[in-house]
């Protein structure tokens, strides 16, 4: 939430206390490029994108609100998205068509923060993604992210797919329809060791 200076505010409920702490906010007034789309979780802190290309992260342990320079690519919350990449790490992928690009955020051992492009992914390489883009790359958006199934959702050509990040194979949801909020949910059964993911639009 936001105070009238558009000054990010954060505030958690405990369950076990039934109560909300105290009131959280950043050290620099930033707003979320899109207040309806979910967070990131990535370790113990959740990420947003703001209208400046940086981030505005949470952490859940420290309980406080901070602002993160973000890579050096175009400010466009359409083609861009917060990732958690392999051991933890934040990440960030931007859709250039015909590619993505995957940048990872690197801490030094003196804590200063470096953002390094991870991979270039062609498109077409993808596989169930269609070979051609009939209505043009304007058609292409970056919808969201799912830390627990390590997916991410676009829509091409009027049509919703799913992406996995490691093995970049997609999985087409939903035809012909354009869905502009999701919350991904994720559940798991002992029984067979199985999980299922639902995504709530």
């Amino acid at each position: 939430m936001y105070r009238d200076d558009h000054q990010p505010l954060a505030c958690v409920y405990s369950s076990e206390a039934n109560a909300w702490g105290n009131l959280i906010t950043a050290a620099a007034p930033y707003r979320l490029i899109n207040a309806h789309r979910p967070a990131s979780l990535v370790g113990n802190a959740f990420y947003w994108l703001t209208t400046r290309n940086d981030m505005l992260e949470f952490d859940l342990g420290e309980q406080c609100l901070a602002v993160l320079s973000g890579p050096p690519v175009e400010n466009n919350f359409l083609h861009n998205q917060i990732i958690q990449v392999e051991d933890g790490v934040v990440g960030f992928i931007v859709l250039s068509y015909p590619h993505f690009q995957m940048w990872r955020r690197n801490i030094s051992c003196h804590g200063v923060a470096t953002w390094m492009q991870w991979k270039t992914i062609e498109m077409h390489n993808i596989l169930g993604l269609p070979r051609q883009i009939v209505r043009g790359a304007e058609t292409i958006l970056i919808l969201g992210y799912s830390e627990d199934a390590d997916v991410f959702l676009i829509y091409v050509d009027f049509n919703f797919y799913m992406v996995q990040l490691r093995s970049m194979q997609s999985k087409i949801l939903h035809e012909a329809y354009y869905i502009t909020d999701y919350h991904p949910f994720t559940g798991f059964y002992s029984p067979g060791n199985s999980s299922y993911s639902v995504f709530i639009f």
